[in-house]
């Protein structure tokens, strides 16, 4: 009785051994899945500040050629007066 008992102990630490193991490469695995997560973020961040940045240096440079343009009109309309 004393010998079975052992053997199923023994049994019970390998299938825990064996579920510590698969733990440890679930762990692993949803770590690497963080990391791309995180990767993936930055990059669609970045590209999303980087699109936001052209788009106000477009509008300040369109917004100096109306200034210029508006200048110009402000002078051809002193003229005409």
């Amino acid at each position: 009785m004393m010998q079975q008992n052992m053997t199923v102990m023994q049994q019970n630490m390998t299938v825990l051994q064996q579920n510590m193991t698969a733990m440890q490469q679930n762990m692993i695995a949803m770590q690497n899945r963080m990391d791309s997560m995180e990767g993936k973020l930055l990059t669609t961040m970045t590209g999303g500040f980087n699109s936001l940045q052209n788009y106000i240096t477009d509008l300040d440079t369109d917004l100096a050629q109306n200034e210029r343009k508006t200048e110009d009109n402000a002078r051809n309309n002193r003229r005409l007066n």
